[in-house]
């Protein structure tokens, strides 16, 4: 099997929540790893697959969710990145009226919103070979063109793309160790109640994720483990690595 990897950066990021904002702040909240429905969108961008407004309009899934569909990912944090909070102030009044989270002052429109962001992040990101643009996938990376702007969840968070690599392996069920990826919290078999009682001085990252949409095109979440505790995972993992492949 053939696996495309490379690094996905940038300066900023915002992975909206599907919760879309904290109602006592009215603060736009981040996923703190990137959700691989995000992922699916920059791979769709980059390829020039409709969006979500085609999606939309007619009534179906995304065609960047439906061309990936049967795609393995492995997302590798190599920044998480800082989390801080951005103000804006929308001071022209358009696009305010109906929109949230939003607080009006004093007289117009004026739209004070607050969102968290993501500072400085880096995944190292494998894609296997199970789709029909792999190659154009490739070779896109490699000459660094894109169909549509790249962005990490928000207009002006520019991605960079950055050592784009092509590998030779195949992929095994099971793994026992320090998984250097992202994996199915499901698929977690270590006694659970032990490992978080018992290593406090991890770190650990257990949280929902949006990682397909489906027929009302709404979310469907899976909920995801990152720690660099030593664990039993019964999925599916790169060989050879501890990288865990997603589907």
């Amino acid at each position: 099997m053939r696996v495309l990897t490379f690094n996905l950066s940038g300066d900023l990021a915002c992975f909206k929540q599907a919760t879309s904002f904290d109602m006592s702040t009215e603060l736009i909240l981040t996923y703190d790893i990137i959700p691989i429905t995000v992922l699916k969108g920059i791979i769709g961008a980059v390829l020039g697959y409709k969006g979500l407004a085609d999606a939309y309009k007619n009534h179906r899934q995304p065609e960047y969710i439906d061309k990936l569909k049967n795609v393995g990912i492995g997302i590798q944090p190599v920044r998480l990145g800082t989390k801080f909070t951005q103000q804006i102030t929308n001071t022209t009044g358009f696009a305010n009226e109906g929109a949230l989270p939003k607080t009006t002052v004093g007289i117009g429109q004026t739209a004070i919103i607050k969102q968290e962001i993501l500072a400085d992040i880096s995944y190292d990101i494998y894609l296997t070979d199970e789709f029909d643009d792999f190659d154009k996938l490739y070779h896109k990376l490699m000459s660094k063109q894109t169909a549509f702007p790249i962005v990490l969840g928000r207009k002006g968070f520019s991605a960079q793309i950055s050592n784009v690599q092509c590998l030779d392996t195949t992929i095994v069920k099971g793994f026992s160790g320090n998984l250097n990826s992202i994996g199915l919290y499901n698929l977690v078999q270590t006694n659970k109640n032990t490992l978080f009682s018992t290593q406090r001085e991890t770190y650990q990252y257990i949280l929902e994720l949006p990682v397909t949409y489906n027929d009302l095109m709404m979310y469907e979440f899976e909920p995801v483990y990152y720690s660099d505790a030593n664990i039993t995972y019964d999925g599916e993992v790169l060989k050879d690595t501890a990288i865990a492949i997603i589907r």
